[in-house]
């Protein structure tokens, strides 16, 4: 009896084990832009949701991308310089909340949204996956390094990579919400950060 209830508490223990979690860290820190240093078009929060208004300029407060160890998705995040290829959050540090999105099992377009980060090293971090590439930064959701599994499946095939629409020089297509579309369609572009100071 005694032995059964031994092995029933290590069975108990085992299964309370808690899941292994990310330590993360800032690689780049300023304000979310549009993917242009031509014309400075600084993003907003409305309602915790991410939007394309330049009357707010002031209603994005600065924003940290963060790289995780370990990560869910499978990236090295090896330092390689600016032109590196890495995985993380979007991090508010003033509002301690991250960018993600809500449901990753929907389909497109999806709308991103500020609230508790996880950190645990588990499909917790799909929801608020970004891949910073060349120093643009797109939204991964499910997307891993290796291309297996994919944030869309067959509507965005090549990337798994998605970001907002634009026009010819990068100007969010649509004022209001920011949805997130498929990277591998024409016209839509990641964003980028912009160092805190910088004028255009």
């Amino acid at each position: 009896m005694s032995s059964l209830l031994a092995l029933l508490a290590l069975l108990s223990s085992a299964a309370a084990a808690p899941a292994a979690t990310s330590t993360c860290s800032s690689i780049a820190y300023g304000y979310l832009n549009a993917d242009t240093y031509v014309y400075s078009d600084p993003l907003s929060l409305v309602n915790n949701t991410l939007t394309f208004a330049p009357a707010l300029y002031d209603a994005m407060p600065p924003i940290q991308f963060q790289t995780c160890s370990p990560n869910h998705e499978g990236y090295s995040n090896v330092d390689t310089g600016v032109n590196g290829t890495y995985a993380g959050h979007l991090y508010i540090p003033t509002l301690d909340l991250c960018l993600g999105v809500a449901d990753t099992n929907s389909v497109q377009p999806y709308t991103v949204t500020a609230t508790s980060c996880p950190y645990t090293d588990n499909s917790a971090q799909d929801a608020f996956n970004w891949v910073m590439k060349n120093q643009t930064i797109y939204w991964g959701g499910k997307t891993h390094a290796s291309g297996s599994p994919i944030q869309g499946g067959d509507s965005c095939p090549d990337l798994g990579l998605f970001g907002y629409q634009g026009n010819d020089v990068a100007i969010p297509s649509v004022i209001g919400t920011t949805p997130l579309i498929c990277g591998s369609w024409a016209d839509v572009y990641g964003f980028i950060i912009l160092p805190i100071g910088y004028t255009r």
